[in-house]
């Protein structure tokens, strides 16, 4: 945008060399004379007569730019929000607006430079065109010298246009100059403000980190406190567990060991009971063996008083044998005397008695048989 203000100053400025030019080169009394150097001299005078232009052309696109990033004051703290970015940012900013202020500067010397220029230029050619037209005045007519006297007018016209552009032009300069140290004054107390506000809220994080950090140590305070006291609570119980446990465990031995006691005291008593009675019972065994013996003693006594009575009665019969058996084939049996003496062999003649012989009870077991005639008894089937 200011490359185009710039152009359009450029391009007034030629067309006030083309009105010098158009006066060098063209006749006065031409008909169309008049009407060129006005509007040549209008569209010049326009081009310089627009102060926000002017403005504009004047004031650097850096400025602008600077003017744009700093509608936002929180979008470098929104960036990063230490101290050393805010730094950075201020000299930054500071660079930019002495940049800015040079630009403006030199833009301002070298329209000023420009001007001068030109307007010496536009006088010389002024002086150059006057002494021509004054050599032609001379040698025309009445008409040429108004014509002349025409152009003179319309050139004074122009360049008292050309000052009142300039004089505005400086005015505008001054006033674009008020504003940017206006600007500079209000971007100063507003960067201050911004400072200020940073440095705020930098101590306000602070503050709340702090008041954050004191609360936390509170909280661990309270919770090592809490810890301690079921700590201490745990403590105590588990002494009193361990007490209690301790007591049981002695009740649970006192009974444990009175009940053993009782066990064997009562299976003390119970032995003791069955060992006396054990002892009657081997005492009553005793006698009663002892009886038993006595009377077997006097049975053997008796039966062998018998026995000696029944062998001599046999040894007796064994003579008179033959005469008492009968005929020859006549069989005789003989079964076991039941006395003390297995020898005894009782002789029956048809399960009637006749006498007791002395026989080996091997052979009468089960019966034997022998002849008359015979030694020895024979065994039968």
């Amino acid at each position: 945008m200011c490359g185009i203000k710039w152009v359009q100053i450029y391009g007034a400025l030629e067309k006030k060399t083309h009105i010098h030019k158009t006066i060098m080169n063209t006749d006065p009394s031409a008909p169309t004379y008049r009407n060129e150097v006005d509007d040549d001299s209008r569209s010049y005078a326009g081009s310089l007569s627009k102060p926000c232009e002017l403005s504009e052309a004047v004031l650097p696109s850096s400025l602008l730019e600077l003017e744009i990033t700093t509608q936002s004051p929180t979008s470098s703290t929104t960036s990063g929000s230490s101290h050393q970015n805010w730094e950075e940012t201020r000299r930054t900013r500071a660079q930019a607006e002495e940049e800015a202020d040079r630009k403006l500067i030199e833009a301002v010397c070298a329209a000023s430079l420009a001007e001068f220029k030109e307007r010496e230029r536009i006088l010389k050619d002024y002086d150059q065109s006057t002494d021509l037209q004054d050599l032609v005045y001379s040698a025309g007519n009445a008409e040429i010298t108004q014509k002349r006297n025409e152009a003179l007018g319309v050139k004074r016209d122009a360049m008292q246009r050309i000052l009142n552009s300039k004089s505005y032009a400086q005015e505008m300069c001054l006033k674009v100059k008020k504003a940017t140290d206006v600007f500079e004054e209000k971007n100063a107390e507003r960067i201050a403000k911004i400072s200020e506000w940073e440095e705020n809220q930098m101590r306000v994080e602070q503050e709340t980190a702090l008041l954050l950090l004191e609360k936390r140590k509170g909280e661990a305070v309270h919770r090592r406190k809490e810890a301690e006291n079921r700590a201490e609570e745990a403590r105590v119980r588990a002494e009193e567990m361990r007490e209690k446990a301790i007591h049981a465990t002695k009740i649970v031995r006192e009974m444990a060991r009175r009940q053993i006691d009782h066990s064997l005291n009562a299976e003390e008593e119970s032995r003791l009971r069955e060992l006396e009675q054990q002892k009657i019972r081997i005492d009553k065994t005793k006698e009663e063996a002892k009886a038993r013996r006595e009377l077997a003693i006097l049975k053997a006594e008796a039966a062998k008083a018998r026995a000696d009575a029944l062998i001599q009665k046999a040894n007796e019969a064994m003579f008179s044998v033959p005469s008492l058996l009968g005929r020859k084939s006549d069989r005789w049996k003989a079964g076991a005397l039941l006395s003390g003496d297995e020898d005894t062999v009782l002789l029956l003649d048809n399960l009637h008695f006749v006498c007791v012989v002395h026989i080996p009870s091997s052979l009468v077991r089960s019966g034997v048989t022998w002849d008359q005639d015979s030694e020895w008894p024979s065994t039968s089937p």
